[in-house]
C-alpha cells in the first residue's frame, strides 16, 4: 500500500481513526513477514501500557499520556481496550 505524503497526518488531525487504522494496517497487509514484529511492537506493548494507564487513571492526579498513533486505533488499540474496561474515552 502506498500512502500519499501527509495522508496519515491529515487523517489523524481530522479525527478519522478508521483512516488512521487503515493507513497503518494497510501498509503491513502486504508484508506478512512483519506479523511477529507488529505483535511485539504494538499489541504486546499495548497490554503493558494499558496496565500502567489503568493504574494512573484510578489515581487522583492529573495526567497527560503520550503514545504513538498506532497504539490507539483498532480493536486491540488502547482506546478500545480502555472502553472494554469501562472507561469513557472520547476524541477531542
Amino acid at each position: 500500500m502506498v500512502v500519499a505524503k501527509g495522508e496519515l497526518f491529515r487523517a489523524w488531525s481530522g479525527g478519522d481513526a478508521k483512516a488512521v487504522a487503515e493507513i497503518l494496517n494497510g501498509s503491513l497487509r502486504d508484508r506478512p513477514e512483519l506479523d511477529g514484529m507488529v505483535r511485539s511492537f504494538i499489541n504486546e506493548r499495548n497490554g503493558k501500557m494499558l496496565q500502567k494507564i489503568t493504574e494512573y487513571l484510578e489515581g487522583d492526579r492529573p495526567l497527560f499520556i503520550v503514545v504513538g498513533s498506532g497504539h490507539l486505533v483498532g480493536g486491540d488499540g488502547l482506546i478500545a481496550q480502555l472502553r472494554k474496561r469501562g472507561f469513557a474515552v472520547r476524541q477531542l
